[in-house]
């Protein structure tokens, strides 16, 4: 598996919602990432959550494993249990590339 890929729901009452960030050159994203050599999923999630969003979480469940064969990659998704309350929008700025973000709980 090289590819991880952190499932945050967040409740409101218009029905469940999974954050989204626009990054400054790649246009509206979803948090996940590659996984590093000797990390699990569950953690390469929590990594990759952390990178992207600024929010602090653990893997709760796996949800499914899916291959990509056009890119040749697979993909593990992990449902994630965030220890922050999730807003609606807020400004995060990411200390890996030097890249900006601003999550969006909004995308559904």
């Amino acid at each position: 598996m090289e590819k991880a890929w952190p499932v945050v729901i967040r409740k409101t009452p218009a029905g469940p919602e999974i954050p989204a960030f626009r990054h400054s050159q790649g246009g509206i994203q979803l948090v996940k990432g590659t996984i590093e050599p000797g990390e699990t999923l569950e953690e390469a999630c929590s990594r990759e959550l952390l990178e992207e969003s600024g929010l602090v979480g653990v893997a709760v469940k796996r949800l499914e494993t899916i291959e990509f064969s056009e890119e040749k990659e697979t993909w593990g998704f992990c449902l994630m249990q965030c220890y922050q309350q999730m807003v609606e929008n807020r400004t995060y700025f990411t200390r890996d590339d030097g890249g900006t973000s601003s999550n969006s709980s909004g995308a559904h």
